[in-house]
């Protein structure tokens, strides 16, 4: 195979908190790929082994899948080799391979998939899936769908993430205001915030009552679906960007920032919302699952709740992001890296996942290995059931960039809510050919 899809390195410059539940967060890119020094100790190979090659980017991961790729090897006898890349370089690096036919048998694949799946570089498995009576029932369902496109299964679930409300209880103990309580809705999130606010006011302390990463995963893609819109029409691919549900997010956000619950964009562009709450500085914050662990560990852990974003006007779905264990299409080796594939994906693999806290399992029988020594873990698997799959397309990296472009003018207020998501509407419609 000679096809070689299109560079996707501007994705690196608009995305980089997008995915930062998918792994590391995406460093600066580089013009060339590089590769990364040796840091998990591969095992010794005999000569006549057959050996799969495994492609990832997250070094802080990479010890814990040796430990499960040296198990597959031990039940199977196939050897398994990590492609460790840095995000960064990883699209580049599979640029490369997939136009000098020099793929991974099996890599890491996250949203992009639809741009690979078109270009041939992906293996659809569905035929492997029915061949071998494999149950899809047995991974959580929106992180199927989001593997699953014209019909045809082009992963299988390596996990997923998404987002709930963290709580600090000892602000709301010393400011005397009750912690929010399971049901909640945004008008009861306003009032406790607004009393939060009034009380810290009062006692002339430097606390905010809420922070939030103003990315789309994290913030206003799952208002937009709360209040009743779409990111992307799951049938059309149409934008939901001009309807009102939409402009309410951005308002919402806004309106939040006005009462003084929530810090300024100039604040949340120097100091991500994470780093406010982490430093005490904030009662409450949204926050994805990819969070969780980095939040288990703070000092005043023992304080923290946990519980799930408040309903708006249609409800309160969380937006689901994970990754997927793709085959090459140009593998020679379809069987043995099916195996891996499954694998991976299977019980054993998302227990250890799990209990090494570096990924939420997608396989529902592995939810139970799920769990943290502060956080009630429970509140994050209860928001799955509902969640919604994160919008995939071919032209993803064009929709990111468009709106990387104009969702900061609306919260620095250079447009106003409509006039943004009037701009959005527009550009997305041309750039996906739907004028």
């Amino acid at each position: 195979m000679k096809k070689k899809i299109t560079s996707i390195l501007a994705l690196f410059l608009v995305s980089a908190m997008i995915f930062a539940a998918c792994g590391a967060e995406a460093p600066e890119p580089t013009p060339e790929p590089e590769v990364l020094p040796e840091i998990v100790a591969e095992p010794e190979v005999p000569d006549d082994r057959l050996t799969l090659h495994f492609a990832m980017w997250d070094e802080v991961q990479a010890p814990v899948y040796r430990e499960i790729l040296d198990l597959f090897t031990a039940e199977t006898g196939v050897a398994v080799e990590i492609v460790l890349t840095p995000w960064a370089q990883y699209w580049l690096r599979l640029d490369a391979a997939a136009g000098g036919d020099d793929l991974p048998d099996v890599f890491w694949m996250n949203t992009f998939m639809p741009r690979y799946a078109e270009a041939g570089v992906l293996r659809p498995l569905t035929d492997l899936v029915e061949r071998d009576n494999v149950d899809m029932d047995a991974w959580t369902p929106a992180i199927v769908e989001l593997y699953t496109r014209h019909d045809e299964i082009w992963g299988l679930p390596v996990g997923h993430d998404v987002v709930t409300v963290y709580y600090n209880r000892e602000i709301f103990e010393t400011y005397d205001v009750d912690t929010p309580e399971p049901g909640w809705t945004w008008a009861n999130m306003l009032a406790i915030a607004a009393e939060l606010r009034d009380a810290i006011e009062d006692a002339g302390d430097d606390v905010y009552p809420l922070v939030m990463e103003l990315d789309p995963q994290s913030s206003y893609f799952n208002f937009i679906v709360q209040n009743g819109g779409f990111v992307l029409d799951p049938e059309t691919s149409l934008p939901g960007f001009a309807l009102p549900a939409t402009i309410r997010a951005y308002q919402d956000v806004l309106d939040l920032m006005d009462a003084e619950i929530m810090p300024t964009f100039e604040v949340l562009s120097d100091t991500a919302g994470i780093d406010i709450f982490s430093a005490e500085g904030a009662a409450m914050i949204y926050a994805g699952s990819w969070r969780a662990s980095a939040i288990d560990d703070l000092p005043f852990a023992v304080e923290i709740g946990i519980i799930e974003q408040p309903s708006k006007a249609a409800n309160n779905y969380s937006m689901l992001n994970g990754l997927s264990f793709a085959m090459s299409a140009t593998t020679e080796y379809v069987d043995e890296a099916w195996e891996l594939i499954q694998f991976l994906a299977g019980y054993e693999a998302n227990r250890i996942r799990a209990e090494r806290g570096i990924s939420m399992p997608a396989y529902l029988a592995a939810y139970r290995h799920y769990r943290f020594d502060h956080i009630d873990a429970s509140v994050i698997l209860e928001a799955l059931p509902t969640a919604f799959p994160f919008p995939t397309h071919e032209r993803l990296t064009d929709i990111l960039g468009i709106l990387n472009d104009v969702v900061p003018q609306i919260w620095d207020r250079s447009l106003t809510p409509r006039e943004g998501a009037d701009e959005i509407q527009e550009r997305l419609l041309e750039a996906l050919g739907m004028e």
